[in-house]
């Protein structure tokens, strides 16, 4: 599977496994091939909450970066829900 880049799979084998190298390994893997899904559920799975917020900033996945702060990390919550509003109105 690594070798065939199958990253979902890998995703799924390493966390029933529990093998937290493999997770972590994954989750740079997949960040630098652009598989941000795979990426995030990596680092969710690591306890990385900061580089999952990183992530979809980054991304500019900015309305699941606000909820994911304001569940997960409420000490980002406001700061991330100014940017998400203040993006929103230039749309509108």
């Amino acid at each position: 599977m690594r070798r065939a880049n199958d990253l979902s799979a890998l995703l799924l084998l390493y966390s029933s496994l529990g093998n937290v190298a493999g997770i972590e390994t994954l989750a740079k893997q997949a960040t630098a091939t652009g598989k941000h899904n795979v990426s995030f559920v990596c680092l969710f799975l690591l306890g990385q909450l900061d580089e999952c917020i990183n992530l979809l900033v980054s991304t500019k996945r900015l309305p699941e970066a606000a909820f994911f702060a304001r569940t997960y990390a409420p000490r980002y919550a406001e700061n991330f829900s100014l940017s998400f509003f203040s993006s929103a109105m230039k749309v509108m």
